[in-house]
């Protein structure tokens, strides 16, 4: 399975990525979306050592905008980072997980939704930044199309193709 991997410098850059890309079609179990979010403790509930999830009314006041664009929110908390939201694809591969690989950083993230280790360190960059992850995974086929539609969009701050 092919990548490609756009960074954003802002949530709403990167939501408004991901309607282009179902948009046309793109399955929507082949994106993931992970930033960095403030969140307050009292909100969240522990369902393991080191994953926080909450509900949807909680995630629709911290997140709003992403919970009509992906299904599924998660609230990391990252030992070093801090906490991390991840949608979509990236969810559902670690709802089958032992939840203590998160204690693992974000690299263990990147990992679990296949991003080749060429790039972690960049990426684990950009988040501590605040910046945006949207990762489309996919055949050839739709790599270059969801490529096409990235560069047309041309809001990004990088594309890697992997």
């Amino acid at each position: 399975m092919k990548s490609i991997i756009g960074i954003y410098h802002s949530h709403e850059k990167a939501i408004e990525a991901v309607r282009l890309l179902q948009g046309d079609d793109f399955p929507e179990t082949g994106i993931s979306l992970m930033g960095k979010t403030n969140v307050h403790h009292n909100d969240l509930k522990t369902t393991g050592d080191n994953l926080l999830t909450e509900g949807p009314v909680t995630a629709g006041l911290i997140l709003g905008p992403i919970l009509g664009v992906l299904t599924g929110i998660g609230i990391f908390a990252i030992p070093g980072l801090g906490f991390l939201y991840g949608a979509g694809a990236l969810v559902g591969a670690l709802a089958g997980l032992d939840f203590g690989l998160v204690g693992g950083g974000v690299l263990s993230l990147l990992t679990t939704i296949g991003v080749s280790e060429l790039h972690h360190v960049k990426l684990e960059e950009h988040l501590k930044k605040g910046k945006v992850i949207l990762v489309a995974k996919g055949n050839q086929k739709q790599i270059n199309h969801a490529k096409e539609i990235l560069v047309d969009f041309n809001q990004h701050d990088e594309l890697i193709h992997q």
